[in-house]
């Protein structure tokens, strides 16, 4: 047999005995609901469709260890992950809760939300007036601002609403 043949054959063995792509540990495919789950030793990557788990697979098997497209994750890392996810939830509830509603009539509303625009307008002028000094400045024009933004969307919103 040529050097080529026996080369060939050698790498076709290491490359289905997974040796090639330092495979160790067989690489399962499960079938939910919900998708595909790609398993490797202890770690797993679940929820992928077709394409996905067909690409996870031929990277964990690519000479020289390929990568990961998708993360795969062991059973304490998952917890973990799932725990700041919960954490994470938590917190934009807690900011949820820490806003304040105001009940204002949607007219003096559209006229406040004016009134604003007006003093930004002012404070615009004012401090192109006198660029050279920023410490004389109006304060407080960034809050502004964002209030005249939320109150923009609430009235937006309540005006959709009215239709």
């Amino acid at each position: 047999m040529s050097k080529d043949l026996r080369n060939s054959a050698e790498n076709m063995r290491a490359c289905s005995s997974g040796e090639a792509s330092g495979i160790s540990d067989p690489i399962v495919i499960e079938r939910d609901p919900h998708g595909f789950t790609v398993r490797h030793g202890d770690r797993s990557c679940d929820g992928l469709c077709w394409d996905e788990m067909l690409g996870q697979v031929v990277n964990l098997t690519l000479p020289n260890g390929g990568g990961r497209l998708y993360r795969m994750l062991s059973d304490a890392e998952r917890a973990t992950e799932e725990a700041r996810g919960r954490e994470r939830a938590e917190q934009v509830a807690a900011r949820r809760r820490a806003v304040i509603a105001v009940e204002y009539p949607i007219e003096g509303a559209r006229r406040l939300n004016l009134d604003l625009a007006d003093i930004l307008c002012w404070a615009a002028g004012f401090r192109a007036a006198r660029p050279d000094d920023p410490s004389n400045h109006p304060m407080g024009i960034h809050a502004v601002r964002e209030f005249r933004d939320v109150l923009s969307r609430a009235i937006e919103q309540a005006s959709t609403d009215e239709q």
